[in-house]
């Protein structure tokens, strides 16, 4: 019974190139066991090209959206796993038994047996090259999850499916393949406490050989470099991810805070605006008044002075105080504007008396020198007349 060694790899887009330009026909790899003078003896299942291949997976990712639970739609982390690649390396005396053509019905059945394992995972087999170029035939293959959760999926569970149940199908099919042993609790339970131990430092060893096994020291340790670089740049990537969610957390902030003081800001000047309007408005309204009512208040004072002989001006301009708090009145009336502005009777008043007292004083001194003239030039005598 042979064993057959089933590492597989996890890929990101920044090494996915890399790895796969070195399993597919561009061989771009320094591997001292490559024979160059066999690489066209190599097939390939599927796309041939590792560049390709990779600028595939990269789209496909590129264009993959993830909707979170509010809805929003959002691209892959630039860390995600976009596809994985393995090897399915069988030992190496026993596939170089084989005859060529024993050699391709054992990777035939080996791609149809993992095909199966992947599809039953949720996984797609997506390419296969058979490398007939190094000391021993084997077979390297790339597969993705539509879904991008290959963290959660090729993990545990698949690699015990490739270590025990690819064996088991396979020597369905008449392959002399073993599954990898594991440690059995039920084995040990008749065992002596020295077989126990002997037993678990057996299956240990096994467990360690079987984590490099169809590989060279070479490659187990550039594998193990891989895993340890790829674990720093989650770390990195997960810290990365941190910083940019508090600078957006921040630029919302800020964004509010502009938002809320160009708010503020078209509110005053609306404010502005609406106190201009409005004191427009009052100023119309006092001309209007005063248009209306100054010109007939000043001819009634200037009657009632003028009537009696022994006028004053203390009396005069007792009038123009009465008539001014009128047209105040009527103004704060119509407003309703000692709610806006408790100085405005006070102002306006003042405003409104300075106009009054102009055009009364104008109808006064046209009176007086109209009575000036008239005592100029004195009618006949008349008991019943009376100047001043």
């Amino acid at each position: 019974m042979a064993k057959c060694g089933m590492p597989t790899l996890p890929l990101k887009a920044e090494n996915c190139f890399a790895v796969l330009m070195e399993a597919f026909s561009e061989r771009a790899s320094s591997d001292p066991d490559v024979d160059r003078s066999k690489a066209d003896q190599n097939e390939f299942y599927g796309l041939s090209s590792g560049r390709e291949l990779a600028e595939w997976f990269c789209k496909q990712a590129e264009s993959y959206r993830i909707t979170d639970k509010n809805g929003h739609e959002k691209k892959l982390r630039k860390d995600a796993d976009i596809c994985f690649a393995g090897i399915i390396k069988p030992d190496m005396e026993y596939i170089n038994s084989l005859s060529r053509t024993g050699q391709k019905r054992f990777f035939a059945d080996s791609m149809s047996t993992l095909k199966g394992i992947l599809e039953g995972k949720g996984l797609t087999l997506v390419s296969c090259a058979v490398h007939y170029d190094e000391l021993a035939p084997h077979l390297h293959y790339v597969a993705y999850d539509k879904e991008y959760k290959i963290a959660k999926k090729v993990g545990l569970p698949l690699f015990r499916q490739l270590n025990d149940t690819f064996p088991k199908l396979m020597r369905d099919k008449g392959w002399k393949l073993e599954s990898l042993s594991k440690y059995n609790p039920e084995v040990t339970k008749l065992m002596t406490p020295e077989q126990r131990a002997a037993y678990k430092q057996e299956r240990i060893a096994e467990k360690k050989e079987a984590k490099k096994h169809g590989q060279t020291a070479k490659q187990f340790k550039a594998l193990k470099d891989i895993e340890k670089a790829e674990a720093r740049e989650r770390a990195l990537a997960d810290k990365e991810e941190g910083i940019g969610q508090l600078k957006t957390e921040l630029t919302d902030k800020a964004e509010a805070l502009d938002t809320r003081s160009d708010t503020l800001r078209e509110q005053e000047r609306a404010f502005l605006r609406e106190k201009r309007d409005f004191r427009d408005q009052v100023k119309l309204e006092a001309d209007r008044l005063l248009g209306e009512r100054v010109p007939e208040i000043a001819q009634k004072v200037t009657d009632e002075v003028f009537s009696s002989p022994d006028y004053n001006w203390d009396f005069l301009y007792d009038v123009v105080r009465k008539a001014t708090q009128f047209i105040t009145k009527k103004i704060e009336d119509f407003f309703h504007i000692s709610r806006w502005h408790p100085d405005f009777s006070s102002q306006m008043e003042g405003f409104i008396q300075r106009s009054f007292e102009a055009i009364t004083e104008n109808a006064v001194e046209e009176a007086i020198k109209e009575r000036t003239e008239k005592a100029v030039k004195p009618e006949p005598e008349d008991p019943n007349i009376r100047f001043w």
